[in-house]
């Protein structure tokens, strides 16, 4: 199916059917925003029966101490990635949210937002590309419409674009611009800090004229890594790290390490480095949990075939 046919199609209310519900016991392959599904429309409201393989998948690992995905979009091809510069960017967030982009399989694009009310913005700038690794970088205001030209240029027809970026960064704000209506309530920004205020509060998918389809995505405090995307965020230390003298070396009091040396000459930011340990870390316990867990429900369900295996035995037996 093509963009150009969207606007042809008829809008359903539509609700996933219990054959589906069933029979998915992964909720993260239940439909969510920028999928592509078979649908029953004899019936109001309409049956989601099936969910078409996705392309792609922005997921984070969902919030508390259950260890599962959580799809916040799919199917697009590029995650901007929004940082206001009214403030000093949080390094780590960025990190974060690239590691979230780059394990998508979509392309990442980072936007710098209000850059009438950076002080600074060459610093600003500066400091992100230090992070961003080659990933192009936006910086633009709406309010002066400084920087959107630019940022036009990467939403062709065909393009699904999710917006990710933490509450008041300025998502709502250039949805409306690209729209060219108040679509989505925006709030005023605080005095003190050019902070913006909560206005989104569920995900939802626009299509603007260029044709481009435009996933709003509410801003989101917990950056739960996943599935990957460390290692194309700091690849410089990959990079480095193939230097080594030993192929697992960890970095501690191995002799030969490239790593070591690299940060005794100062080429290496050791904050850099401990956030890419932190990282692994983090993704080595999650792939642990998922491997438990997985392991508990494969042992349900074989608990489950078995007394489904017992009670038909008994039918066939004439016993109740």
């Amino acid at each position: 199916m093509s963009i150009d046919s969207l606007s042809a199609l008829s809008h359903h209310r539509a609700v996933s059917s219990g054959r589906l519900r069933h029979d998915t016991a992964d909720r993260s392959q239940w439909p969510q925003v920028g999928d592509f599904v078979a649908l029953d429309d004899n019936r109001d409201p309409a049956r989601i029966v099936a969910l078409m393989p996705r392309r792609t998948a922005l997921m984070r690992k969902n919030p508390g101490l259950v260890y599962d995905a959580q799809v916040m979009a799919a199917n697009i091809d590029m995650v901007c990635i929004m940082v206001s510069m009214a403030e000093a960017p949080k390094v780590g967030r960025l990190e974060r949210s690239l590691a979230l982009a780059w394990d998508s399989g979509a392309n990442p694009l980072i936007v710098l937002t209000k850059k009438d009310l950076a002080e600074r913005p060459e610093s600003i700038v500066a400091e992100v590309e230090r992070v961003a690794m080659g990933v192009p970088i936006i910086p633009l205001s709406v309010v002066n419409g400084d920087g959107v030209d630019a940022l036009q240029d990467y939403l062709g027809a065909g393009q699904t674009v999710a917006l990710l970026g933490p509450s008041g960064v300025g998502k709502s704000t250039l949805i409306n611009h690209w729209l060219g209506e108040q679509r989505q309530t925006v709030q005023a920004v605080r005095a003190e800090d050019g902070r913006g205020r909560h206005t989104t509060t569920h995900r939802q998918i626009f299509q603007i004229p260029s044709g481009s389809l435009v996933v709003d995505i509410p801003g989101i405090r917990e950056m739960g890594l996943w599935d990957g995307g460390a290692e194309t965020v700091f690849s410089d230390i990959e990079e480095v790290s193939g230097g080594c003298r030993f192929s697992d070396c960890q970095h501690g009091d191995e002799p030969g390490c490239a790593v070591k040396a690299a940060l005794a000459a100062g080429t290496l930011n050791p904050d850099r480095l401990e956030q890419y340990d932190k990282m692994l870390r983090e993704l080595a316990h999650v792939e642990r949990k998922r491997s438990a867990k997985a392991r508990q429900e494969e042992r349900q369900l074989w608990k489950q075939r078995s007394r489904e295996a017992r009670h038909n035995i008994r039918v066939k037996r004439g016993e109740r």
